[in-house]
């Protein structure tokens, strides 16, 4: 048997060191459109504020490690561009060149890309992998930033914002609805909002970023930085030389769509209790797919590594027949605040 998995960190890496582990003799073969297989993402904020101090730590384990141990054949900074369902096969980009290669199983497990409809400022970044970290890193260690926006106050958004105030910058957050961390009640977000102002964290709720004015000017408080001027639609305008995009993300759901899987009302790729999609010779998990929260019995989008570990043993169990049913999550997740710890569960 042959098995082609798209995407690797916690779902497409995890599905294939199961996959050997029950079984020695199936070829293995897994995409990485990156250059990380497997990396601690959220630790990402972490070694940006200098709390996590030796970058190897971010990696998981390695290209090479990772073949060396399981036997996988690992292809890095390889792009598949197309899904043939009809002839069981996935296009390959690679340094230019385009390849096939045929499966008897495909895993899907592209994860979620950040939402940004921001035009691309000099000073402006999104998070999603160490290529994110790095160059975030590099341009903190080089500009020398003083001031720096968040734009949205989620778990991302709150860490940045503290990482950010650890190596000294003056931060805002600058959040959509009227709290932070809205998924949460009110009540419960004023703690957080009282630590934050605490540790004189700007918050500028019920507030949308307008735009950015793209000249840079350089200022005499800090002349190796550009400043831009986030404005905001209450007609405020914050100074920054960072500025955090975090206001979401979103299933990335092209590869699927092109290739007619079928699709849920929010976005995401559908499965079925088997993590099976519409086509019975593809699986899908991780924060591309759709999945019951067992707490209000309905569909959600859960970008989680938690829930993600959980799904890619029950997806290398059923391809090798072992028939493992995934009733679901009830959605855990914990997020700390400077000194504030919250477990959160909806």
């Amino acid at each position: 048997m042959r098995i082609i998995i798209i995407g690797g960190v916690a779902g497409g890496a995890g599905v294939a060191a199961r996959l050997r582990r029950l079984s020695e003799d199936i070829e293995i073969i897994m995409f990485e459109r990156g250059r990380d297989i497997s990396f601690a993402n959220c630790g990402i904020p972490y070694y940006i504020g200098d709390v996590i101090k030796d970058r190897n730590v971010m990696n998981v384990i390695t290209e090479d490690s990772f073949h060396t141990l399981f036997k996988i054949d690992v292809r890095t900074s390889s792009e598949v561009i197309k899904i043939d369902r009809e002839n069981k096969q996935v296009v390959v980009k690679h340094s230019g060149k385009y390849y096939n290669e045929s499966y008897d199983k495909l895993i899907l497990s592209p994860g979620a890309e950040p939402i940004n409809p921001f035009d691309k400022a000099v000073n402006t970044f999104t998070v999603r992998n160490l290529e994110d970290m790095d160059t975030i890193k590099d341009y903190i260690t080089q500009k020398k930033p003083k001031n720096a926006v968040v734009i949205g106050g989620g778990f991302i958004g709150i860490e940045m914002a503290e990482n950010l105030h650890h190596l000294g910058m003056q931060v805002s957050v600058v959040e959509l609805a009227g709290h932070i961390m809205n998924h949460l009640d009110y009540e419960m977000a004023s703690f957080i909002h009282r630590e934050l102002r605490n540790k004189n964290i700007g918050i500028y709720l019920d507030s949308k970023v307008q735009s950015f004015l793209h000249d840079p000017v350089k200022v005499s408080s800090n002349p190796n930085a550009c400043i831009i001027k986030v404005k905001l639609d209450n007609g405020q305008e914050l100074d920054a030389d960072l500025v955090v995009i975090s206001i979401g993300v979103k299933p990335e759901i092209k590869l699927a769509q092109e290739a007619g899987l079928k699709l849920g009302e929010y976005g995401g790729i559908v499965v079925n209790e088997y993590l099976e999609t519409n086509d019975s010779d593809i699986y899908a998990l991780g924060d591309a797919t759709e999945i019951k929260n067992i707490i209000t019995e309905r569909q959600s989008l859960v970008p989680l590594a938690n829930v993600v570990n959980k799904q890619a043993r029950f997806v290398a169990d059923n391809i090798l027949g072992y028939k493992r049913t995934y009733k679901g999550t009830p959605i855990t997740a914990i997020v700390k605040v400077f000194d504030y710890r919250k477990i959160d569960l909806n």
